[in-house]
């Protein structure tokens, strides 16, 4: 990693045409990493305290933001594979319905804020919540294309509640507002449950 400071040209420099020169110095990349996860853990501490929270102090924050960033991925942020059903207990009746899924995050993935990859977390919440949720996606105007990447939304809104459960270590994710959210309106793109 490498570090650009400008600084002025002395008169006796060769190159008298050049008003300033660039040097650059070499530190290690620990030391560059560490300053912005500093950085970040400050900011963080800002904005958790601007929201009303009582925030971590700044030494375990840049305490978490480092473990955070060095765990390896778990099993379940793999790709999802038929065979993978079994393993993890996902209903093998959800095979049709995950493999249409898969197929669109292809097709669709990068281009309306859709990953390109269904992994087996996903494929987990998508069968949790697919007897309750597809009766509101149906319902929706558009295509059943549209239901499939509608159910998707819904299950990645309880991905990404359970992946920050388990960076906070807590038994299980609390998800009572997404429940309240989609499931306890018949309509949960109205404005005001999404206000609510």
């Amino acid at each position: 990693m490498a570090v650009i400071c400008m600084t002025a040209s002395s008169p006796s420099t060769t190159c008298s045409a050049i008003s300033t020169r660039w040097s650059i110095f070499h530190l290690p990349g620990n030391y560059l990493r560490t300053g912005i996860i500093r950085i970040l853990a400050a900011r963080l501490k800002d904005l958790i305290e601007k929201m009303g929270y009582r925030s971590p102090s700044e030494e375990t924050l840049v305490k978490m933001i480092s473990e955070a960033r060095n765990k390896q991925p778990r099993e379940l942020e793999k790709p999802w594979c038929i065979g993978a059903c079994s393993y993890y207990n996902i209903p093998h009746d959800m095979i049709p319905l995950l493999i249409k899924i898969q197929k669109l995050k292809a097709e669709y993935g990068d281009n309306e804020n859709v990953s390109t990859v269904l992994t087996v977390r996903e494929a987990q919440w998508i069968a949790r919540l697919y007897h309750v949720a597809e009766p509101l996606v149906r319902e929706l105007p558009d295509t059943s294309e549209s239901a499939l990447l509608w159910l998707d939304f819904i299950a990645s809104s309880y991905v990404q509640r359970e992946r920050v459960s388990e960076q906070m270590n807590e038994q299980y994710p609390d998800t009572t507002d997404l429940d309240r959210l989609y499931f306890h309106s018949e309509d949960f793109l109205n404005d005001d449950v999404l206000i609510s």
